[in-house]
Formats: structure tokens, sequence, C-alpha cells
């Protein structure tokens, strides 16, 4: 697929050359360190071929777009993920995530579709197999948006489990010793004002919450 033959090849960062120095002259060198020199390679010979089994490759394809400000290869491979790969994307939807983290004001197609999707069902999220795997900054982003609809005592569920994860620790709370609580209680301490405990009731604040009392400042 012939795309990049139709961009102005001086997009590309300037700023990305620099100069190295050999024993016997100074030469020019691309540097980039978040693109493979396979990736670069593919980009300037203007031929992109998309292997529809290898959605991460496309993934790179994506992220080196925005590096070298290759503006509407941007926008044709995020829509080719969402038309042909939405399936995917639900599936690795923590993964997706973490790289629009990285790139936040350059994927609004692929970002407004991840919110369209978590909107519909938050399980994408919580019921992940990579749940623990979300970042402490990525899990905050997330909580702070009102278009996340969950029960209060299921996010605190989930709040809970994360920071175990984090930890390493049992599930078992009655194994906890005062070093693992404190650990928690330095873990969460950035979750804990984020959970709106009076919409929990009664009956699950006293059986989810109350026992996690030591975590609380």
């Amino acid at each position: 697929m012939d795309l990049i033959s139709r961009y102005d090849k001086t997009e590309l960062k300037l700023k990305q050359w620099r100069l190295k120095e050999t024993s016997d002259s100074i030469i020019t060198e691309w540097y980039q360190p978040n693109i493979s020199p396979e990736i670069f390679e593919v980009l300037l010979s203007g031929e992109l071929d998309i292997d529809e089994n290898n959605i991460d490759k496309t993934l790179n394809y994506l992220i080196a777009a925005d590096i070298l400000w290759l503006h509407q290869l941007l926008d044709f491979l995020q829509i080719y993920l969402i038309k042909n790969h939405s399936t995917w994307i639900k599936e690795n939807f923590i993964k997706v995530f973490h790289i629009m983290q990285l790139h936040p004001t350059t994927f609004k197609k692929l970002q407004q579709f991840c919110k369209v999707i978590i909107s519909a069902d938050p399980k994408v999220l919580f019921d992940s197999p990579h749940f623990s795997t979300l970042t402490e900054e990525a899990f905050i982003f997330l909580l702070n948006k009102d278009y996340l609809q969950i029960e209060e005592s299921f996010l605190w569920n989930k709040i809970i489990q994360w920071g175990i994860d984090q930890n390493q620790l049992s599930p078992n709370m009655s194994s906890w010793c005062l070093e693992d609580f404190s650990n928690m209680r330095m873990t969460l301490s950035k979750f804990i004002p984020l959970v709106k405990f009076e919409n929990i009731s009664y009956e699950d604040f006293n059986d989810k919450v109350r026992p996690y009392k030591l975590l609380f400042p």
C-alpha cells in the first residue's frame, strides 16, 4: 500500500538528527530510540504493508507516525484499527490505553473510541487479565472521568485488588503484617480520596470497607 509517498517527507522532525564524531570526521545520524530501524526504513520507503495478524506492528507504525509528524498516516492508522480490529482493542484495552497516555494530544480518534468502549462496558478494564499492569497514573486518570459508570463498592473492591497486586500480597488480609498495611496505605493514598464512600450502602461499607480501616489516614 503506497501511503507515505503522498506525504511531504520534510515533515520528519529535523531535531531527531544529531552529530556523531568519529576518529577522522564528524557525521550526521538520525536518532530516535522509540522507532526501530525496520519501522523507519518502511516509512521512508513509502510502501506500508499492514499485516492483519500483527497488530503490535501496526501500533508501532502508529507511534512512529506520531513521532515523525506524519499526520495523515496517523489518522489513517487510527481509523484502520478502529474499523478492523475493534475486538482486539477491547481484549487489549489496557495496552492500548497506556499507549494513548503517552500520546495524549494526537491519538484523538482512538481516545474517543476507547471512551465509548469503557462507557458501555467497564469490564473490559476491570475484568481484564492485565488489570494489575494498569499504571497508577492511568488508573487515577480513569477514576477522574465521569463516563466510568460503575458502583462505588465495585470500584472499591477493584482498587483494593489493584493495590494487593502491586504489593504482591495475599488476598487474605488476615495474613498481612503491619508493614503490609503500611505499604498498602502508601500505594492507595491517592486513590482513597477519589472513592465516593457516601454512595456505598451501609451493608457494603461494613462488609467491604470497614475491614480495611488501617488503610485510612
